[in-house]
């Protein structure tokens, strides 16, 4: 786990899971739906969406140890710096947020970030509130909600029949199966991604949920090297965003859909 603090993972600790160094502790008095809409703008001031339809930060997948102000929402993204960072919103017993700002390999008690000025300019309420201990948060593979692929098809104006569902699970899951060879690829050769790929469709079902094979591929990712983490928190609303823009396009499997139930 060469980006991660040296936690202390052991027998029991669940696969495809890293800990975080320390974070930046901050107190607003706004709530944490308003705080995420506040730092959406600010990241927008960093760069365009790399995709139209795409958030700047994505939902993260998040374990929490510590003993306290478990966040409501978690989200990732790359600074101006494209640093990455995790934030943790939580919505504290006397109506506040707590939030954390966490850099990747942060071990130092650090309490500054541009990320948080830029946000005190923005929110007059924020102050520092300390540091979160490091462990407090353990990335994991990215959420993808259950109605992940009936969404898509909602906003392409489909409806949700099990054809349609099938079909874009299908390509979704594919899209993903090649950003995940992209990344095998920057640590091994061209033949290991082939295996890993290979290794995946063998073992998809979709006879349960259409999004089952979507967090299974994204979980033996994780597990595969824990170090994809940070990079892979987007994959699945970059996939949508791709997936998306495709319904324009002539003879796309869009125009194969079931337009009525």
């Amino acid at each position: 786990m060469g980006q991660f603090t040296t936690g202390k993972p052991t027998s029991t600790t669940p696969r495809g899971q890293a800990p975080l160094g320390s974070g930046i502790r901050l107190r607003s008095h706004r709530t944490p739906q308003d705080c995420a809409a506040l730092l959406e703008e600010i990241f927008s001031t960093y760069r365009s969406p790399v995709h139209k339809g795409m958030p700047l930060l994505s939902r993260a997948g998040v374990r929490w140890t510590a003993q306290e102000d478990k966040p409501t929402a978690c989200r990732s993204g790359f600074d101006r710096d494209t640093h990455f960072l995790l934030i943790t919103l939580g919505a504290a017993a006397d109506g506040t947020t707590e939030a954390g700002i966490f850099p990747l390999g942060s071990d130092d008690g650090q309490q500054r970030h541009p990320v948080v000025d830029h946000w005190k300019v923005r929110d007059s309420s924020l102050t520092s509130a300390g540091t979160w201990p490091a462990g407090s948060a353990w990335l994991t593979r990215p959420p993808i909600t259950d109605g992940f692929i009936d969404s898509m098809l909602a906003t392409a104006g489909y409806p949700a029949t099990h054809s349609n569902q099938l079909r874009i699970a299908d390509l979704v899951f594919r899209m993903m199966l090649t950003k995940c060879d992209e990344f095998i690829q920057v640590r091994q050769s061209k033949a290991v991604a082939r295996r890993f790929s290979e290794a995946q469709l063998a073992r998809t079902d979709w006879s349960s949920s259409p999004v089952r094979p979507l967090r299974a591929l994204m979980q033996a990712l994780a597990e595969w090297d824990t170090d994809f983490l940070p990079y892979m928190q987007d994959v699945p609303p970059r996939m949508r965003a791709v997936a998306l823009a495709a319904t324009t396009i002539p003879r796309s499997i869009w125009h194969e859909l079931d337009v009525t139930n």
